[in-house]
């Protein structure tokens, strides 16, 4: 992506924030945490990715895999900024 369409997400994702209604703030669920740490030690062991689970319970609601983020924000920020 280039500094220009960056910018554009940018200001798009701005725009957006200031004139949306306010949503409920993320809470820890200890369940998803369970489901989402099977799976990292799941691939980390097969080298596979994707939401595909073999030995890991199937869960039913939508998730993100991430594997390139450096941490908690990098993953919100990618989230935020979806080309």
């Amino acid at each position: 992506m280039n500094i220009f369409n960056l910018n554009l997400n940018f200001k798009s994702l701005v725009n957006t924030l200031k004139n949306q209604k306010k949503l409920y703030k993320l809470e820890f669920n200890f369940q998803l945490y369970k489901d989402a740490l099977c799976l990292a030690k799941e691939q980390s062991k097969n080298g596979k990715t994707g939401h595909q689970r073999h030995k890991c319970k199937e869960v039913s609601y939508w998730e993100n895999c991430d594997y390139a983020s450096y941490n908690g924000r990098d993953v919100v920020n990618s989230l935020l900024v979806d080309e």
